[in-house]
């Protein structure tokens, strides 16, 4: 059972979230190129790590992606996780998403939209909604839906540059820093069950970066 509880990976939950409508709304924070949408991105950090409350955890060596500012507020976004095995039972298991090699987990083409993270409205970040991903970890089968929150640094005024960083954090076992579309809003949560079972909250700790192609240099401004 215990490998089973292991297997929260990714990304990222029948939430107990509010859903935010298709785009942000007025007043989210703004990412934009040469004052227009900044378009398709890449997205890789290194190591990543789900955790749940009772202490199982689920480490992965890396995380890649694609996405598209399809609006300077918003767009789509696709995450794979490698190297994801349960660290619990000792025996190395792979947690793996149908059609994929060993090891990874995918999250593929979300819906993404900026929000603040505090009522003042000077920490921007990211929101990933709708979350539905399955993937097997030794002879569980795991789904993961929800919502899942990340920090954008380095924050309102950064740039002019072809990248930035999004920090997905947790501040204790199983429990996500960030889960609210500003500080008084709807509630995002990782939310994972297997087998069928309730769903248990878990927390994703990774970081990575946000690149967009040649020519292309985003501002983050806060309004």
């Amino acid at each position: 059972m215990t490998k089973k509880k292991l297997l929260v990976a990714a990304t990222v939950l029948s939430a107990l979230a509010l859903s935010l409508p298709s785009g942000a709304s007025a007043g989210s924070p703004e990412v934009e190129c040469a004052l227009a949408a900044c378009g398709p991105f890449t997205f890789q950090g290194g190591l990543v790590e789900f955790t749940l409350e009772n202490g199982f955890k689920t480490q992965c060596t890396s995380v890649t992606g694609t996405g598209n500012y399809s609006s300077k507020t918003g767009g789509s976004i696709s995450l794979s996780f490698h190297g994801c095995i349960d660290t619990v039972t000792g025996f190395k298991i792979p947690c793996t998403s149908p059609g994929q090699p060993a090891g990874t987990v995918v999250l593929p083409n979300y819906q993404f939209d900026n929000i603040y993270l505090t009522d003042s409205k000077t920490a921007p970040g990211i929101l990933i909604t709708n979350l539905d991903s399955t993937y097997t970890c030794f002879s569980s089968h795991t789904t993961m839906t929800g919502g899942l929150i990340g920090a954008i640094e380095p924050g309102c005024a950064g740039g002019p540059s072809n990248a930035f960083t999004v920090a997905f954090q947790r501040v204790a076992l199983g429990k996500q820093k960030y889960t609210q579309n500003t500080g008084t809003g709807g509630i995002f949560a990782p939310l994972t069950s297997f087998n069928g079972s309730a769903g248990i909250t878990e927390a994703l700790d990774a970081t990575g970066t946000v690149k967009f192609g040649a020519g292309k240099e985003s501002v983050i401004t806060c309004v």
